[in-house]
């Protein structure tokens, strides 16, 4: 009997029906999770539209005055946010009403949609835009303690290549490397002492689902360098270190040398293409290479439980 994989967690048997449709989008993905924006499922973002309404913030008015004051501001505050980072000018409809025409359908009552967040039909807003829509939401209010894994249980039954991490969406390409290095790098970043290697990090991820892989190998290597820094470190202090055998393994700074390597032969394209896979390596390695710094050079910083 087939069933929902969903690690950690009770798995519940699929329904007929979808075996059914599980069957056809494994029939017509044999290469894996479907990684282009472009081809995501009406179903994708119809589950973003229904965990929003479900577990962050609704769409339905709360009957109560004060209530109902609280969910307009922070409607407002969304409007705000979205707006100002993205520059696609005032919505004419209630925000609230835009998030999920956005969502749903791709969909703006903006008349200034700058062509990057375009899509390929020359109509509708941009997948990325589309998801940028709940990151912004998730900024100014916590989700559902469900939300997370509800969420991105569907995406595993959609055969998505994306994983909600905090609050951005992350591609993936390795289930268990997604959950034993990136979501625990992204955990670790989101500590305020990381916040200009989070931001890189954030970058690469960005970059990786837009497509621009090598982009996304220089940030990760920026990235794993600006973590250094927020460390108190350097990679000339690091390598001392290393050489002298100084609380770091030796074989560290040649990992570090050889992501270096990698991000130099994406930016001369020298190499062959860059690929998703090549991308995705890249950030499992900086990821793993900033949490065993971040143990090795400040032991002493508090970060969350499951590190070590």
């Amino acid at each position: 009997m087939a069933v929902v994989e969903v690690t950690g967690v009770d798995r519940r048997t699929l329904t007929w029906a979808e075996r059914e449709f599980l069957a056809l989008t494994q029939a017509s993905s044999p290469d894996g999770p479907i990684h282009s924006l472009e081809h995501l499922p009406d179903a994708f973002w119809e589950a973003i539209a229904l965990a929003t309404d479900f577990y962050v913030l609704e769409v339905t008015r709360p009957p109560s005055y004060e209530d109902a004051n609280g969910w307009r501001n922070l409607w407002k505050k969304w409007e705000k946010q979205f707006t100002w980072h993205t520059g696609i000018g005032p919505l004419k409809d209630h925000p609230w009403n835009e998030y999920f025409l956005l969502i749903r359908e791709g969909r703006t009552s903006s008349q200034n949609l700058p062509d990057e967040f375009v899509d390929n039909t020359g109509v509708r807003a941009s997948p990325a835009l589309r998801l940028s829509a709940l990151e912004f939401l998730l900024d100014i209010t916590d989700p559902h303690p469900q939300f997370h894994h509800e969420l991105n249980s569907r995406f595993a039954y959609l055969n998505a290549g994306l994983r909600i991490v905090g609050k951005r969406f992350v591609p993936f390409s390795s289930l268990p490397l997604h959950e034993n290095i990136v979501e625990p790098a992204v955990a670790l970043l989101s500590d305020p002492t990381f916040a200009p290697a989070e931001a890189l990090f954030n970058e690469a991820t960005n970059r990786a689902r837009h497509g621009d892989y090598p982009g996304c190998v220089t940030a990760c290597w920026r990235s794993t360098e600006e973590a250094l820094k927020c460390l108190g470190s350097s990679l000339e202090d690091l390598g001392n270190k290393a050489r002298g055998n100084q609380g770091i393994t030796p074989a560290v700074g040649d990992l570090l040398n050889r992501l270096q390597a990698l991000r130099y032969e994406s930016e001369a394209s020298s190499a062959g293409p860059i690929d998703l896979h090549t991308a995705m390596l890249a950030m499992h390695v900086s990821g793993a290479l900033i949490m065993y710094l971040s143990k090795r050079l400040k032991p002493y910083l508090e970060v969350t439980d499951g590190f070590d």
